[in-house]
């Protein structure tokens, strides 16, 4: 009985440490499924999170590989174009030279002309 009696003095004396060990002990007792409910919705949602951001990745995947694709075959069309300009530009250039091998000034004139160049004699 004197064990009560102190204890009951202790409590009075210090009500807010009782206060508080009861509030942790309630909080304990009933925060273990609250924290394991956290727990799992956390994890669920990490796992969702982490399924979005590979298929986001597979899919960047995908995009910069069609897009390497078609720079290669552009440049392959404008290789085979800038091919085709060159060997037209080289005949007219020709054509021009023998038109013009009696007057050479008058052929350097307008090729310079032709590209915006100034002339000078």
């Amino acid at each position: 009985m004197m064990f009560l009696k102190k204890a009951w003095d202790w409590i009075c004396k210090n009500w807010w440490a009782a206060v508080g060990l009861l509030g942790l002990a309630v909080g304990l007792f009933l925060g273990k499924d609250r924290a394991k409910e956290v727990f799992e919705a956390k994890s669920e949602f990490a796992k969702e999170e982490q399924e979005i951001l590979e298929g986001a990745s597979q899919e960047q995947r995908e995009i910069a590989e069609r897009y390497t694709d078609l720079i290669k075959r552009v440049a392959e069309e404008n290789k085979v174009e800038q091919e085709e300009i060159k060997e037209e530009v080289r005949k007219e250039l020709l054509e021009e030279a023998k038109a013009a091998r009696e007057n050479p000034e008058d052929f350097a004139r307008r090729i310079a002309e032709k590209h915006g160049l100034n002339f000078v004699e």
